[in-house]
């Protein structure tokens, strides 16, 4: 037990260590909120694929880039997730604290 115990700490110690040189980098950028923009677009086509929800990051891109009206109905979607994701870290940031109407607004 004491083994997987100190495992673990290593491991959250470089992943603290990774994520705090990342912010460092992050801070550096010109537009710090397109590089977080992309990860969220990434994050949320990986958690529709889950629900068979398939498109490209190709065409993620291009629908971020264009119009939102243009797309397959998969890439419509999951650039609805993305939208849903920013929409809820903003309201957190105004308010933080996680209720059910915050959830609804979300969804």
């Amino acid at each position: 037990m004491i083994y997987q115990d100190t495992t673990i700490l290593k491991k959250t110690i470089a992943a603290s260590r990774s994520l705090s040189e990342l912010k460092g980098a992050i801070t550096n950028l010109p537009n710090p909120t397109l590089f977080i923009d992309t990860i969220n677009l990434q994050e949320a086509q990986a958690s529709s694929a889950i629900e068979n929800i398939i498109t490209t990051q190709d065409e993620l891109f291009r629908a971020s880039i264009n119009e939102k009206g243009r797309g397959s109905s998969a890439t419509k979607e999951v650039i609805h997730y993305k939208d849903a994701l920013w929409y809820g870290i903003k309201q957190i940031q105004k308010k933080p604290v996680l209720t059910t109407n915050l959830f609804i607004s979300i969804m």
